[in-house]
């Protein structure tokens, strides 16, 4: 599905003219600073499966995620 956002008329605008018309669009007001005061990020649990009975493969895997500190 092709979206149908007109980029080259959005290129063409300022910045001042693009945030004018999203303060305009009274569907999507921006959020108030006050909101993100209590706002956190939240994770959610990832289940992986190793099909790959591969010792390398699955020591790579434990590796990456280890480094990102989500393996547990």
């Amino acid at each position: 599905m092709k979206g149908q956002t007109d980029w080259a008329k959005i290129d063409a605008m300022t910045e001042e003219e693009i945030e004018q018309n999203a303060l305009s669009d009274s569907d999507n007001q921006p959020l108030p600073d006050e909101f993100w005061n209590e706002a956190e990020v939240i994770f959610s649990e990832v289940n992986i499966i190793l099909r790959d009975e591969s010792s390398k493969f699955k020591n790579h895997i434990i590796a990456v995620l280890s480094e990102v500190d989500c393996f547990l």
